[in-house]
């Protein structure tokens, strides 16, 4: 047998595996419904997420087939809230999937493992269990004098820029200057210069938008991401190559780490400033002199995943927000009236703290009802099912298979939302306390379980503290009522094409 013949032979042979391989995978799943070109390869999955509109899909295929849907050879989507502490909670062992490494970045030639895109647990535990509690709200309302600069500066910017000027204001992009900058400023001490300048600043938010658009597609066949970001002939032309998110972070942390203090840093970058209040940074410095099994990169990768996770998703929240409050005239102006109410009887600081925003009950429904209806994060959360396997819906899911739900599918559940789940009424959270909780049990904005978004309380800060500040000074309007927002899922499902009109509201 000659050269040409074994090779052939060898092609023959890894043909014949791969195809019983699909096929076992094929029938091991073969009683869980869903389309039929996902069953046989996970190309269907990577064509529907670079489309930019997966979340609607994966809305339209559960309405068709049920709770528990296939989208790949290995792969469901399950639609039921009840299955969230199933797969998500405390006591669950499923690992995540090969999708998050794909979004690991570099620094300086070395790939960072991060709390969201390590499938490790027990590193994830290790980087999470020193810094959790920085995170936790009562540490949180700390930052609020770094998070009030931020926000006097971008009223001050659409002050000047718009509301006296009549300008149109691209309030997509405003939304995530600030969210960037109150990120910069509660991890740093130090804005990033996206509202002094009024600019995507170095391109930061293109570049991190194209990170997504591949971690969303490559994700799904993540062999791929073996053969480009990560090859070892790609990595051995750049060797020190860094994402620009992760090159601005281990600067700003190398430097902390070498005793440059942020008061000195805050002479220099922006004048005297206050700096009474601590950062993150020096909180993820303070932790590792404490435990010195704690690497320098940990501190990189923590400051990372704050600028990283802590502005898109923040910023889409807040769009969210705002476009259903402009296209529902009748909850803007209940709103607005709730905030003036309070304002009117001297109950509201200069900027709006996180106590007072919390005695407005229609500023709360309003957000739980925005983030309802429009997550930012719009695909499944995977998990790989741990030994055993688990049953949901009355299916058996084997072990080893990949699951996932995602926020958009579970938070218009008709049984629990009802039949107007696709519609905006705020209203519905202002109800008796028992529905209000069978409906925050099936809110999955912010992820559940050990592995959930470590920054909900620095999101939620900004939102119920920058909400009430602009509806209070400024009145609002859409320059085209009349058109809806472009919305592309690539992991965030982010809106654009939000342009409103500024006017200063007369307070009495």
């Amino acid at each position: 047998m000659g050269l040409a013949d074994v090779t052939i032979l060898c092609c023959v042979l890894l043909a014949a595996t791969e195809l019983a391989r699909r096929l076992y995978k094929r029938r091991r799943l073969g009683t869980i419904r869903g389309p039929f070109l996902a069953s046989l390869s996970n190309f269907y999955r990577f064509f529907r997420v670079i489309r930019g509109d997966a979340h609607l899909r994966d809305i339209a295929l559960h309405r068709k087939y049920g709770n528990v849907v296939r989208l790949g050879p290995n792969v469901v989507s399950i639609g039921s809230p009840l299955a969230i502490p199933q797969i998500y909670g405390i006591t669950a062992k499923h690992q995540k999937s090969d999708f998050y490494p794909v979004n690991q970045t570099y620094s300086r030639g070395r790939l960072i493992p991060g709390l969201f895109s390590t499938t490790d647990d027990k590193l994830h535990r290790h980087m999470k269990r020193p810094i959790a509690g920085l995170y936790s709200m009562s540490n949180v309302i700390g930052y609020e004098p770094l998070i009030d600069k931020t926000t006097e500066l971008f009223i001050s910017q659409i002050e000047e820029k718009f509301a006296r000027t009549g300008e149109r204001c691209s309030l997509s992009d405003w939304l995530q200057f600030y969210a960037f900058d109150v990120m910069g400023d509660v991890t740093f001490s130090r804005r990033l210069g996206f509202l002094e300048q009024g600019i995507d600043v170095e391109g930061m938010m293109e570049k991190i938008w194209h990170r997504f658009k591949y971690f969303a597609a490559v994700g799904q066949l993540p062999w791929l991401d073996i053969l480009w970001d990560k090859s070892p002939v790609w990595n051995a032309l750049l060797p020190q190559k860094s994402s620009p998110i992760v090159a601005f972070s281990a600067s700003h942390s190398i430097r902390r780490l070498n005793g440059d203090p942020p008061q000195v840093r805050e002479k220099s970058a922006e004048g005297a400033r206050d700096t009474s209040t601590q950062d993150f940074l020096s909180g993820f410095i303070a932790t590792k002199q404490k435990d010195i099994s704690v690497p320098d990169w940990y501190v990189t990768a923590w400051t990372t995943s704050n600028l990283l996770a802590g502005s898109d998703t923040t910023a889409i929240y807040l769009r969210a927000v705002f476009y259903y409050l402009l296209k529902n005239k009748d909850s803007l102006n209940r709103l607005v009236a709730e905030i003036l109410d309070l304002d009117s009887q001297g109950r509201l600081s200069n900027i709006i703290s996180w106590k007072e925003s919390k005695e407005m009950p229609f500023l709360d429904a309003c957000i739980k009802e925005a983030g309802r209806l429009h997550p930012p994060i719009g695909l499944p959360l995977e998990r790989v099912i741990a030994h055993g396997g688990i049953n949901i819906e009355g299916v058996h899911i084997p072990e080893g298979t990949v699951v996932g739900i995602n926020a958009w599918v579970v938070q218009r559940d008709l049984n629990v939302f009802g039949q107007d789940a696709d519609d905006w009424r705020p209203e519905r959270w202002l109800c008796e306390e028992q529905k209000r909780k069978e409906m925050e049990r099936a809110m999955f904005v912010f992820g559940a379980g050990h592995r959930s978004c470590l920054g909900k309380n620095i999101a939620l800060t900004e939102l119920y503290k920058l909400i009430p500040q602009i509806l209070r000074r400024f009145k609002i309007e859409l320059v085209k009522p009349n058109e809806e927002w472009i919305v592309e899922n690539h992991w965030v499902a982010k809106q654009k094409a939000i342009d409103v009109y500024f006017r200063e509201r007369h307070r009495v």
